[in-house]
């Protein structure tokens, strides 16, 4: 495997887009309540993000390590393409990168709700790698580092948030955990109640998601407009469930699995829509485009 494809692969390139995406669906939405900051803001927080996420996805690989090399040798480390003290050094830097530029974003903004939710976050990912990640509770722990990453977005506007903010990260969290649940054996043909386990993750998390614009006031769209949009997106990924559960073989499962990944980025711009319109949401949604691209060479799970 060529280095540089890698590196790439190993810090999962395709889905930075995803966590782009609920760094700018967060501070749409906070930016609705007033508490938006500007661009540097906007920059700092989606680099700290990125550098989480990316992090946190190397030092997966790295405790995965061994197992990989039974089951997945293709991948970059028991490949050798990438050495496991090289991942360990880039997860660790990333991870401390992402961190420093979220606290230099809450100082600059004087947010403590910025430090504590990156703090938290940091301390979320390294709990599910190092303990969480292949114990029951894994899934939860996943969706909640998902969560927390929506959370950091919206931190600025702490002072202001409602009851029916919180349905956002949460509804991501649950959403997120479904997609775990859904890849728990992802490498070998699966038990059906996974996938069909995680699709109810899937569906509840997108109703708590669709709390928000039925709850909230100041919306720029019909709220049904709404709620049709997010039942689209359920219905879409009810059928690709079917299809998977029907021959749960690796293909199938990890197909499904990057599809929902990438519906993240849908999500997030249909938050984006109703808060703001759909001249903000439009670019948001864009970022579906090299995902789905660079997947085709990378793989997302």
């Amino acid at each position: 495997m060529n280095p540089i494809r890698a590196y790439l692969q190993l810090i999962r390139l395709p889905n930075l887009f995803t966590t782009a995406a609920d760094v700018l669906g967060g501070t749409a939405v906070a930016a609705a309540a007033g508490r938006g900051g500007d661009e540097s803001t906007l920059l700092g927080l989606v680099l700290a993000s990125l550098c989480l996420y990316a992090g946190g996805v190397a030092l997966n690989d790295w405790v995965d390590r061994e197992r990989d090399a039974r089951e997945t040798p293709h991948r970059p480390i028991p490949s050798g393409a990438v050495s496991a003290r090289a991942a360990l050094r880039l997860a660790v830097f990333l991870l401390t990168a992402g961190t420093l530029a979220a606290l230099a974003v809450a100082l600059v903004l004087s947010s403590a709700a910025t430090a504590v939710t990156a703090v938290c976050l940091t301390s979320s990912i390294l709990f599910y790698n190092l303990v969480a990640k292949n114990r029951c509770f894994g899934p939860a722990a996943m969706g909640l580092c998902r969560c927390l990453n929506w959370l950091l977005a919206m931190s600025p506007a702490a002072a202001v948030w409602t009851l029916s903010h919180w349905a956002l990260p949460v509804g991501m969290g649950i959403y997120v955990a479904g997609i775990s649940w859904f890849a728990r054996h992802e490498t070998t043909v699966s038990s059906r109640f996974y996938p069909a386990f995680g699709w109810t993750h899937w569906v509840v998390g997108i109703a708590v998601f669709g709390i928000f614009g039925m709850a909230y006031e100041d919306v720029a769209v019909d709220r049904w407009r709404w709620a049709a949009l997010l039942g689209l997106i359920a219905l879409w990924l009810t059928v690709r469930t079917l299809w998977a559960i029907q021959d749960p073989a690796p293909r199938r499962v990890q197909l499904v699995v990057t599809q929902a990944i990438l519906a993240v980025v849908v999500l997030d711009a249909a938050a984006v829509f109703l808060v703001a319109g759909p001249v903000l949401a439009i670019p948001v949604l864009a970022l579906i485009l090299p995902a789905g691209w660079l997947g085709r060479w990378l793989y997302a799970t």
